[in-house]
């Protein structure tokens, strides 16, 4: 369950994640329980991958890639990552802790093997894995109205809008964004990471998940 913003054009990539990932309780409230990394660099590769929805398993995916899969690029990976990912969310939703019923989407951004350009790719749970092209642009996840001008200038506005605008669906299956907003950079010729801001309640959910530790 995460914030996820990104823009791509054909030399950049920039994408931005929350930090908090949270645990259901018996009663079906949601507390802080950990700070993580929601988006990953694959330096061989030239790539990010990311991930919302069910937690954990975009780091499962990332893993599997790193460890587990020859590939030359986004592309190559591309050929092989719907079958490899539904049979890799097979066995997590045999895991005793999935919540039925969760599902998530993968996200490949990174520099093309074959174009030398940025490429973007979405998989989802929901449509058995298939491969998406993204086109380049501006999207955020969930979906809120982005201001004119320089996104990382808004990124904290967009976060907010996004933050209230789950807050208020009063859905139990509702996204709960916080901790620090983490900005991932990527060109050709490099990748920078950077923590853009932590939230209000940063201290807060901080003390929350480390007393039930």
């Amino acid at each position: 369950m995460s914030s996820l913003i990104f823009y791509t054009d054909p030399k950049q990539v920039f994408v931005v994640t929350d930090t908090l990932a949270i645990v259901h309780q018996e009663d079906g409230s949601a507390r802080p329980f950990l700070f993580t990394s929601k988006a990953l660099y694959l330096p061989h590769l030239r790539m990010i991958v990311a991930g919302t929805g069910m937690g954990g398993f975009s780091d499962d995916w990332f893993r599997v890639i790193n460890t587990q899969m020859l590939v030359h690029g986004i592309e190559n990976l591309d050929e092989h990552a719907p079958r490899k990912l539904a049979e890799l969310w097979d066995e997590f939703t045999a895991l005793p802790e999935y919540i039925d019923g969760k599902t998530t989407t993968i996200y490949h951004f990174g520099i093309s093997e074959e174009s030398g350009e940025v490429a973007a790719f979405a998989y989802r749970s929901a449509n058995g894995f298939a491969s998406e092209r993204i086109g380049y642009g501006i999207a955020t996840k969930p979906g809120v109205e982005v201001p004119d001008g320089n996104l990382i200038d808004h990124i904290k506005e967009v976060m907010d809008r996004q933050r209230r605008s789950e807050a208020a669906s009063g859905s139990a299956d509702r996204v709960h964004i916080g901790g620090e907003a983490i900005a991932i950079h990527l060109t050709a010729n490099e990748c920078k990471h950077s923590s853009l801001f932590q939230f209000e309640d940063f201290e807060q959910d901080s003390a929350e998940a480390f007393s039930n530790v």
